[in-house]
C-alpha cells in the first residue's frame, strides 16, 4: 500500500475515519469510575453500567463499600466482587508514569 489511500466506504462505524488510519479512534463512550488507593497499584478501574448516572454510581459505590466496612477491614477483591454483582466491569488499568 504504497501512497494509496484506503477505500473507507466500508469502514466499521466504531472508528472514525477510517480503521486503516493510525489516527482512528472509538466514537463509542462509557462511564468509567476509577477507585483511587493510597497505593496505586491497588487502584482499580470500573466501567459503570449503563442505567447508572454518574451521580447514582458514586453514591451506590459509595454505599456498598460502607456497607462492607461495617463488618471490619475489607479486602480489595471483596469491593470488586460486589461492585461486579451491582453491573460493574472491572476494566484493566495501566498505570503511566507520573505527571508531576
Amino acid at each position: 500500500m504504497t501512497g494509496e489511500t484506503p477505500d473507507c466506504s466500508a469502514s466499521h462505524p466504531a472508528f472514525e475515519p477510517c480503521p486503516f488510519f493510525e489516527q482512528r479512534r472509538p466514537t463509542l463512550t462509557a462511564d468509567l469510575m476509577l477507585l483511587p488507593s493510597r497505593t496505586p497499584s491497588m487502584s482499580r478501574l470500573f466501567r459503570v453500567p449503563p442505567d447508572l448516572a454518574p451521580a447514582e454510581a458514586y453514591r451506590l459505590v459509595t454505599g456498598l463499600i460502607a456497607e462492607l466496612e461495617q463488618d471490619g477491614d475489607v479486602d480489595v477483591e471483596e469491593i470488586v466482587d460486589v461492585l461486579e454483582q451491582h453491573g460493574f466491569e472491572g476494566v484493566e488499568l495501566i498505570l503511566g508514569p507520573p505527571l508531576d
